[in-house]
């Protein structure tokens, strides 16, 4: 069963292209929550081109998704 310390963990590894940080190092993720395979990513980025929005958020979704367990990623 995943934690939710295995997701922000995950998370970690998820850095916005030019950025030199992750994003929870950038402290974009603002919580974590997990219930009956369904995770849902507070996500509040900075300002930022829509396109590296998207594809941030793409990110988050393929990263955590693939964790054991995990049926549905929600970023908000």
């Amino acid at each position: 069963m995943t934690t939710i310390d295995d997701i922000r963990e995950r998370l970690t590894e998820i850095r916005p292209h030019g950025a030199a940080r992750d994003i929870i190092a950038l402290g974009m993720v603002r919580g974590v929550d997990a219930q009956n395979g369904t995770v849902i990513i507070h996500f509040e980025p900075p300002s930022m081109p829509p396109q590296l929005l998207t594809a941030t958020v793409v990110d988050i979704r393929r990263a955590v998704g693939a964790l054991d367990g995990v049926s549905r990623v929600d970023v908000r």
